[in-house]
């Protein structure tokens, strides 16, 4: 997958799941933490 289905994914999640906030680490597989940056900033999530 690349980032932008990425992206789009975390996005259609985050927003069936009406996340309004997110605790993340950098940690996991390379990448991981910034689309969860991505998602955040574009659905205005803290």
């Amino acid at each position: 997958m690349n980032r932008r289905e990425s992206d789009a994914l975390e996005r259609s999640l985050w927003r069936q799941w009406q996340i309004s906030t997110v605790v993340t680490k950098a940690s996991g597989t390379p990448g991981g933490e910034q689309v969860k940056r991505n998602v955040a900033k574009a659905l205005g999530v803290k």
